[in-house]
């Protein structure tokens, strides 16, 4: 094989699918074909990024004391040898082969959640064959694509590998992912949140995995989410329903409020299901929410709305949830879409398996066709109790149609709630 000189190493890689286990023995032949030594000083046998086995061999003490080198398998015999010497390296019939590669980053910062672009660039830029592939060692950190773009997961380290497909070449960066809106978790395992951004972690959090379906958080400072939610970006409820999430954990608001919150079920198809359950808090089951104030708007254009959440609801598993000193300054308006819509309040659009103790609502609440109370909507199966609770808005109740039939200061529609 002929190689530029200057040449250090050449790696040949074999697959995981080789039919033969390359060793780390080898055996060297002189020029004659003899046999003439077992030690090649500077072969190593690596793994590489396709689970095979790749060969670094030595050029340097080859060419220089004229051996080839034969590799061996599990059974000792011969499967592979080479020999180097210097010179131009231009393949049979003009192709010119690859030499080695570079990426334009050998370390790289990245944001959870955010992507970054890796290049790759193949040597000699003549080189025939430009292709590479791409390997993240740790994919629950960061992934990277075909093109090379990595996409932030999670805190921690991974390394990128690139490699090409003539030669086996690699290069690798070092990718750092941070994660700098994540809350600090106190020593009973609640994350506490001071701001608006640490919120929205949260909010995200949850809604990634049914795992994280019961993180609990305290509120260490009033937040203020008018940067982080709007008409033109309407908040995703924690347990997002329309990602087929359910929130069953505790959340403390130690006293705090929560402003500038924007609530709106988007969709063009507002009979679809996935609109269903808007709040700051979307479907529950088995929570606790208490000491917490939540301000701002809501419009009511799909089922189950509510200031604080959507639902509350463990009929299927009777969990039951607690809404305890929560009190609704958001300002709720219900109107006509191309669905039947209905189940609004204060506080929660429908419970189940509820008991609400000394919650009140502050403002107007607009409902649209039925269902409508100022603390909660509509109540049913497994009993919701109220005590201590308390309305200070005018409830109001448009587009009224007789199957969703319902309003009242407290309570909608509803029964077993005493």
């Amino acid at each position: 094989m002929t190689v530029p000189e200057g040449t250090d190493y050449v790696y040949v890689n074999y697959p995981a699918d080789f039919k033969y286990t390359p060793l780390s023995y080898c055996a060297l032949f002189d020029t004659t074909g003899t046999v003439n030594g077992y030690d090649c000083p500077g072969f190593e046998l690596l793994d590489n990024a396709s689970g095979g086995k790749t060969l670094k061999l030595p050029v340097p003490y080859l060419v220089e004391n004229s051996r080839y080198f034969a590799a061996e398998e599990k059974s000792y015999d011969y499967f592979n040898c080479f020999g180097f010497v210097y010179g131009d390296n231009t393949a049979p019939g003009g192709a010119v082969a690859v030499t080695g590669v570079k990426l334009d980053q050998n370390t790289l910062t990245v944001e959870r959640g955010k992507t970054a672009q890796l290049t790759a660039t193949v040597e000699p830029a003549t080189a025939n064959n430009q292709n590479v592939t791409w390997q993240s060692s740790s994919m629950k950190v960061a992934t990277v694509s075909r093109k090379g773009v990595v996409t932030a997961l999670s805190e921690g380290t991974t390394t990128v590998t690139v490699t090409t497909a003539d030669g086996g070449y690699t290069a690798q960066c070092t990718v750092t992912v941070t994660d700098p809106n994540k809350p600090a978790v106190a020593a009973d395992g609640y994350y506490e949140i001071a701001n608006g951004a640490q919120l929205q972690w949260f909010a995200n959090e949850v809604n990634a995995s049914k795992d994280n379906a019961a993180l609990n958080a305290r509120l260490t400072d009033d937040i203020d989410l008018s940067g982080i939610c709007s008409s033109a970006n309407p908040w995703t409820p924690i347990g997002d329903h329309a990602n087929n999430r359910i929130y069953s954990g505790t959340f403390d608001g130690q006293g705090h409020k929560i402003t500038g919150l924007y609530l709106k079920g988007n969709a063009s198809n507002y009979t679809n299901g996935n609109t269903y359950y808007i709040g700051l808090f979307g479907e529950c089951d088995g929570v606790t929410i208490k000491n917490l104030s939540v301000y701002g708007t809501a419009m009511a254009v799909t089922r189950m709305v509510g200031g604080l959440a959507g639902r509350t609801c463990g009929v299927s598993t009777h969990r039951r949830s607690t809404v305890e000193n929560c009190h609704n300054y958001v300002t709720l308006t219900g109107s006509a879409t191309n669905d039947d819509i209905f189940s609004h309040g204060g506080l929660v659009g429908s419970a189940q398996e509820t008991d609400f103790i000394g919650c009140s609502n502050e403002v107007d609440i607009t409902g649209y066709q039925g269902q409508v109370g100022g603390i909660v909507g509509n109540t049913g199966i497994g009993g919701v109790t109220l005590t201590n609770c308390w309305n200070s808005g005018h409830v109001h109740l448009r587009g009224y149609k007789s199957t969703f039939e319902g309003v009242g200061g407290l309570v909608g529609s509803g029964s077993n709630t005493p």
